[in-house]
């Protein structure tokens, strides 16, 4: 079994070998983000992804679209005043 030192040895030369990536003029732009991406995922913690049934909770939103902002817009113009000047009242104006 690896003892602490020999870990902290293999972390490091891990992260080298993703530095040198980084580094490397002749790399390429996709192996250059993953490596970039692999030294943050570890020194920031890789975010989270909510399980499939989180997501499913927020399915039913949908975007802001100015077609929905104005179909929101007739629906509230097209309701009737309120005249006596309670918000829960029943009384149409």
């Amino acid at each position: 079994m690896a003892g602490p030192v020999l870990k902290f040895e293999v972390s490091g030369q891990a992260l080298r070998a993703l530095f040198a990536i980084i580094e490397d003029p002749n790399a390429e732009d996709a192996d250059r983000i993953r490596a970039a991406e692999a030294i943050l995922n570890r020194g920031l913690g890789k975010v989270a992804e909510p399980p499939d049934e989180k997501k499913q909770t927020f399915a039913f939103f949908q975007p802001v679209t100015p077609e929905r902002l104005a179909l929101s817009e007739r629906l509230v113009n097209s309701l009737p005043e309120n005249t006596d000047g309670d918000p829960n009242s029943n009384v149409a104006g």
